[in-house]
């Protein structure tokens, strides 16, 4: 009861400072006055007055600490509160406003025994100043005169005084729960807002310009430096023991300052942590209840919303209020310029909870699924809550005409509480859109509230809650409003992003300047292509076999094989051909050194493309027909996933030669954003089988498509096929090999002469359009249908993508 807070330890360190010093006056040899010249009486009274302010300055800061830490029993301590033992807020008269409570009277003596310095400091500058200018002049006044005293006393004064006025402050009722200083005061003016933000200036005031906090710093310096200029200047024993209890209790105030919120709070909340929790909670038995094997969210949701449904007494005020059987429950409605959907996302949001100044600590415990989450918070002292942490389910339920988020206590066995106050919090919220830009907010609060608790703390709870939830109102309009629907739209987009490939994601981003402005970063997928052995293969039609025993669903291993055929150090170059038109895109051909029909060849895609729109371009169906007119038949028989599908190709060939089919799969393979690769590759399909009269065909292609470096802002875009082909029939005997195979390094030379200036036509850049849109138009139609309700009307609101009069539109390509 008398040593169990850190105040009280410090002020019983105090009482013991100010004995230690009367002592040590009271047997030091007095100062006598002596006779004579007016100059030498003078300084001998000022030395008097010293020794005289020296004795009563630690008589009544000794009584001045002794009452205060009187003061501080339990018993004692809540009667403190208002006056009239703590019964009313106001006081009828100045002597009972100053000096209504025994903390008041405690205080005003230790203001008065730190005065006594400042005072008479200022008495004997005058009085030794005043003679010496009387017999020696002004510069001997300014310069000569022994006022020393004068002045120590006059700088312990103001010192002592800033420090005690500041715990003078604290004392009264008014700031007992919640010791604010002035400029905590004026930081919650409208201009300081207007001019820091609401959450940085609420930081300061919870951070920095706490009384206690300053009052804490100001000891501690002050002591610090009292100790050690005692430790270099060889004091006596005494002041050294003085300046050490001084220093030991200044510490523990500090740490009070930190720990607790107010001088209350060690009284207040330690009753809280012993004493149990009301019988029957308005959510019933799953308030904090013990999480052993499986949490029936749904259930908890359900208990939660049955409170809000509850009919409340209604006085025309939007705020209600409800005390009774050990609870204090409010209910606040009002109207939020904003959709449901960002306001749900704001109150589970990370960053939200941390707009709170007094949150130390987020941290999930458990995800019980995509909407419900245990979370635990701790929170550092913010009067006149103390240091506390607190554990919880956050959840979220929606349906068609409203969002529901509801927040309980729960015990988890794997967070056992670290701080001496556990916090029991309860909140349910009813988020109801009246428009795109509207919602309807009802939100529920339920305080635990022992019969010990204050009715005034209960009040300042209740009212800072309605404060925070009223700033809601201009939040639409704010920096903070923004920033929120930017963070909302980019978790949609994000969880949009971990379902397509890079490359392809940052031709999207490429093509939609509003998710590109979200920064959204994109991991790629690790061992997306496997590692197998180089194969050594001396025959075209053994390495088309192999590939035709991977079915559609081993595309990666069939990527991979073709990849260490493409990389082997098994080519020699062949010739070296300028483009088209005079183009300076340079075609390098290479040509296998042991197998016939296979070829591999470069060369530098110009207009400015992106890697993703090149593949799938080449992967397009419209564009095969167009490079081979000879092709009567193209279907596709199979489609894998949006990455695979498998074709059927037959192609017509003048008499005498026979029509060709090949039956092949289509994949793409991506990377990383600047690599993609296209790969077709032979399979076998038994409801296809081989037509009579028309040659099946074979042949292997692997587009490798790399995005170099940029230069003065254009990138270049490497285009790198690798084909092995077996065309069957007479064609494919040894004897016509030679000329096959000029055949297929022609075709593949003015294919590749082609297509490096085909984005640079007019037929390029509108296939380069389309495709944009359609990449586009699909993210948005498949982030549509996996949206809710809610979310979708949010987007749709909000978001570039869904709102058809800004939708993002192609860029034109650029000149060659």
């Amino acid at each position: 009861n008398h040593f169990g807070t850190d105040q009280q330890r410090a002020f019983f360190l105090m009482v013991l400072a100010q004995a230690v010093a009367i002592v040590q006056v009271l047997c030091a040899p007095q100062a006598k006055v002596a006779h004579g010249p007016e100059g030498l009486a003078a300084e001998s009274l000022a030395l008097m007055i010293d020794s005289s302010a020296q004795l009563v300055s630690p008589i009544l800061m000794f009584f001045g600490n002794l009452f205060y830490f009187y003061a501080l029993h339990p018993k004692r301590l809540l009667l403190n509160l208002g006056y009239n033992n703590g019964k009313t807020r106001t006081a009828d008269s100045f002597w009972k406003q100053h000096f209504g409570t025994s903390l008041l009277k405690a205080s005003q003596l230790q203001l008065v025994g730190v005065l006594v310095f400042l005072v008479w400091g200022v008495v004997e500058v005058c009085i030794v100043d005043i003679a010496a200018y009387r017999n020696q002049g002004m510069l001997a006044m300014l310069f000569a005169a022994d006022d020393v005293f004068g002045w120590n006393n006059i700088l312990i004064g103001v010192l002592g005084s800033y420090a005690i006025c500041l715990l003078n402050r604290t004392a009264y009722p008014a700031l007992l729960s919640r010791p604010r200083s002035d400029v905590a005061d004026w930081l919650d003016l409208p201009h300081a807002e207007r001019w820091m933000s609401r959450s940085r200036a609420r930081w300061l005031q919870v951070h920095l310009f706490n009384d206690n906090l300053v009052t804490g710093w100001v000891l501690v310096v002050a002591t610090g430096l009292w100790l050690t200029s005692c430790y270099l200047w060889f004091s006596s024993i005494s002041s050294t023991l003085q300046a050490l209890l001084y220093f030991l209790g200044s510490s523990f105030f500090l740490r009070f300052a930190y720990n607790d919120g107010t001088i209350l709070d060690p009284v207040l909340f330690g009753c809280h942590h012993v004493t149990p929790l009301p019988r029957m909670h308005p959510m019933g038995s799953m308030f904090n209840a013990q999480i052993r094997d499986r949490l029936d969210v749904d259930a908890g949701i359900g208990a939660a919303v049955a409170l809000l449904r509850q009919p409340w007494a209604r006085d025309g005020s939007s705020v209600c209020m409800v005390e009774g059987d050990g609870v204090a429950t409010m209910k606040l409605e009002l109207e939020v310029g904003m959709h449901a959907f960002a306001l749900a996302c704001l109150f589970r949001s990370e960053a939200f909870r941390r707009k709170d100044p007094s949150v130390t600590n987020v941290d999930v415990i458990e995800t019980l699924s995509g909407d419900a989450q245990i979370l635990h918070t701790r929170h550092c002292a913010d009067p006149p809550m103390p240091k506390s942490d607190q554990v919880f389910v956050s959840a979220v339920r929606e349906s068609p005409t409203e969002m529901i988020v509801a927040e309980w206590a729960v015990q988890h066995p794997s967070c056992p509480s670290v701080d001496k106050v556990v916090r029991h919090p309860f909140q349910v919220i009813s988020l109801v859109p009246t428009g795109p830009f509207s919602t309807r907010i009802t939100i529920c609060v339920v305080t635990c509230v022992p019969s010990w608790m204050p009715q005034v703390l209960i009040l300042d709870e209740v009212d800072k809650v309605v404060a925070e939830m009223s700033d809601l109102k201009d939040i639409a309009t704010s920096q903070d409003g923004q920033e929120l629907l930017n963070a909302v739209q980019k978790e949609v987009w994000t969880m949009a992003s971990q379902e397509i490939s890079p490359c392809l994601w940052d031709f999207i981003q490429s093509c939609a300047p509003g998710i590109a402005r979200l920064a959204i970063v994109h991991q790629p997928r690790d061992g997306l292509v496997p590692v197998l052995p180089e194969p050594a293969f001396l025959q075209t039609r053994r390495l088309l076999d192999v590939l035709s025993t991977f079915d559609e669903g081993q595309g990666l291993d069939a990527a991979a094989l073709a990849f260490n055929f493409a990389s082997a150090r098994t080519w020699t170059e062949s010739r070296k051909v300028c483009g088209r038109k005079g183009r300076l895109s340079e075609i390098t051909l290479w040509k296998h050194q042991t197998l016939s029909s296979a070829f591999r060849a470069s060369c530098s895609i110009d207009g400015q493309v992106h890697p993703s729109l090149l593949a799938l371009t080449l992967q397009s169906t419209d564009f095969k027909r167009q490079g081979d007119p000879s092709i009567i038949e193209l279907r596709e028989v199979r489609k894998v996933d949006d990455s695979c599908s498998v074709y059927y190709q037959r192609s017509h060939k003048p008499r005498p030669l026979h029509d060709r089919d090949s039956v092949y799969a289509c994949m793409l393979v991506d990377l990383t954003p600047d690599q993609i690769w296209v790969l077709e590759w032979p399979v076998e399909l038994q409801e296809i089988p081989v037509i009579p009269g028309v040659q099946r065909a074979r042949a292997l292609f692997l587009y490798e498509i790399r995005r170099g470096k940029s230069f003065f802002g254009v990138q270049e875009l490497k285009l790198t096929l690798t084909t092995a082909m077996d065309i069957g029939g007479v064609l494919g005997s040894r004897v016509a090999q030679p000329i096959v195979d000029a055949g297929i390094a022609s075709s593949l030379v003015s294919g590749l002469s082609e297509l490096a200036g085909f984005f640079c036509t007019a037929q390029g850049r509108q296939v380069k359009k389309d495709a944009e849109l359609q990449a586009v138009a699909e993210l948005r139609n498949k982030v549509r249908e996996e949206l809710t309700s809610l979310q979708r009307e949010f987007m749709e609101a909000h978001s570039e993508m869904f709102i058809p009069s800004r939708e993002p539109q192609p860029r034109d390509g650029q000149p060659c």
